[in-house]
């Protein structure tokens, strides 16, 4: 399935069921678990084609947890003002723990797959192997990131400190892209259309992400925005330090 298909199903989603994910998150972290859950099954249990085919579409390749931290990204970028900032900024932390599932499950599938093949002295594709290694790094990333986005761990947390282990969230981002280039890039280089159009999304969507993070920065700086303020409502209880 086109990155652009299910990127914009995504986005879709998320302001239909804005008011669900925010009243009931934990329902959206068990299904986004069942998702990682089916996505193993499919390599080890006869399913149903229809359910086997979409779980392959949307998870095997890692594109519904990329779309939904694309999502997750946008939404810190978008001036804060704006009726979609307000009406989004109340569930990006939910959004970003469903997506730190969805790409957890992907990345444990894929070491699973490959890593007894290091141990047999099977050879692995170059790109696969760099692919394989940015993933671990991710899945580091992932767990920090998303327990830290738990409103009940960021009870016991102080702001200023909560804050600097989420600008990590900058580095994750870049390697969603490295990752991506190491999967698509050599299918691209050959002419694959389906590769090609995904590599040209990402690297778009990138780079308009680090325009609009610059602009959001110079935004508050000259707005002398808190950025300690924007996040008191997250649950936070330590505003000192």
């Amino acid at each position: 399935m086109n990155f652009i298909l299910i990127l914009a199903c995504t986005v879709a989603a998320v302001f239909i069921l804005r008011e669900p994910i925010r009243r009931w998150p934990y329902v959206f972290y068990a299904l986004a678990i069942a998702l990682d859950i089916l996505l193993f099954a499919c390599s080890s249990m006869k399913l149903p084609p229809e359910i086997t085919q979409l779980i392959v579409k949307l998870m095997t390749r890692g594109g519904l947890g990329a779309a939904l931290f694309i999502v997750v990204m946008y939404i810190g970028v978008l001036p804060r003002k704006t009726s979609v900032s307000r009406w989004l900024r109340g569930i990006r932390a939910e959004l970003s723990i469903i997506a730190c599932l969805l790409i957890a499950g992907h990345m444990v599938y894929y070491l699973l797959l490959y890593c007894p093949r290091f141990f047999e002295g099977k050879t692995v594709i170059a790109n696969i192997l760099w692919a394989i290694i940015v993933g671990v790094v991710m899945l580091a990333f992932i767990i920090v990131l998303g327990v830290t986005s738990f409103r009940a761990i960021k009870r016991y947390m102080n702001i200023r400190t909560w804050r600097r282990l989420q600008s990590g969230a900058y580095i994750f981002y870049a390697l969603i892209f490295v990752h991506v280039i190491c999967m698509l890039g050599p299918s691209a280089v050959k002419g694959g259309a389906t590769a090609m159009t995904n590599l040209i999304v990402y690297s778009v969507l990138l780079i308009g992400y680090m325009v609009l993070r610059i602009l959001r920065a110079r935004a508050d700086k000259r707005d002398r925005v808190d950025l300690d303020k924007t996040v008191e409502d997250q649950g936070f209880t330590k505003l000192e330090g």
